[in-house]
């Protein structure tokens, strides 16, 4: 979500829909990424070096798109009329959820 879209207030389906994720992320062995050796690519004779950045496992890309379809994640976070009386705008939140109670409106 941004600041240009409309929250989407949580359902239970939403909720059930995330814990079903939480089996597959809390599994032993499970990684959420890895983080390839990049080799550089030549570009017009000259060698270009990637800036590293991990490979997500597939559940995790599904949590991340799922909390970007709901209230769970905006960025960049502005404040809305349901936020605590002094909430300072322009906020950049990485996990709008501190409680559960978060997640029940």
């Amino acid at each position: 979500m941004s600041i240009n879209k409309p929250t989407k207030k949580w359902s239970t389906n939403d909720i059930d829909k995330m814990l079903a994720l939480l089996p597959i992320m809390e599994a032993e062995g499970f990684k959420a990424a890895s983080w390839p050796n990049r080799e550089p690519v030549e570009v017009n004779g000259e060698l270009i070096q990637h800036v590293p950045y991990p490979e997500y496992h597939s559940v995790v890309d599904q949590f991340w798109e799922f909390c970007y379809e709901t209230s769970c994640f905006m960025e960049p976070y502005e404040v809305l009329p349901e936020d605590p009386a002094g909430t300072e705008p322009d906020t950049s939140l990485f996990n709008l959820l501190q409680t559960a109670s978060d997640m029940s409106h």
